[in-house]
């Protein structure tokens, strides 16, 4: 599986049970078993989609903080922010 081809998979699997978290999270998990290469990823994307707070006005702040605590990952944050 490529990084690309892992996104693809971890954003569909954000998207069970119409945004369900504990559903997204135990998909996550799993995921994260079968394919470690890509647990940090999946981590990092889970964490964009779960727990950044889309009222906040800090949102663009919070995006860089990911991007800080992730740096391999900036490519993803950075396509967040346009």
């Amino acid at each position: 599986m490529t990084k690309t081809e892992a996104e693809k998979t971890i954003r569909i699997m954000l998207t069970a049970d119409h945004g369900c978290s504990t559903c997204a999270r135990q998909l996550i998990d799993q995921f994260s078993e079968s394919f470690p290469e890509y647990k940090e990823l999946a981590e990092v994307l889970f964490k964009l989609e779960y727990t950044t707070d889309k009222s906040d006005h800090d949102e663009r702040k919070a995006l860089g903080q990911f991007m800080s605590d992730f740096p391999g990952y900036a490519d993803i944050v950075k396509d967040l922010l346009k």
